[in-house]
């Protein structure tokens, strides 16, 4: 929870007024208004190489953002043939 900012309306929020999120938007971020907390984000990978035992993927960041996780390593027996794989990463905290 957040105090301060604006409603959705444009209305100014004393000080001591409590927000609370809106929902999720498409982008993962938990919305309050005009703040963001992340609570889920979707992190795209494409192949980038094979190694002994493993397949390394690279992040494909949204346009303008830094990677989250950037390289990621799994094993070939889960991996398979697989040039692009999605994660869901969900804080709990």
């Amino acid at each position: 929870m957040a105090t301060g900012g604006r409603r959705q309306n444009g209305e100014q929020l004393g000080a001591n007024q409590n927000v609370r999120n809106i929902g999720v938007t498409s982008s993962g971020f938990d919305v309050c208004y005009g703040e963001y907390f992340m609570s889920k984000k979707v992190v795209m990978f494409e192949f980038e190489k094979e190694t002994k035992n493993s397949v390394r993927y690279k992040e494909v960041p949204d346009a303008g953002t830094a990677p989250v996780v950037g390289t990621l390593y799994v094993q070939k027996w889960f991996a398979g043939d697989s040039r692009s794989i999605e994660i869901t990463i969900d804080k709990k905290d």
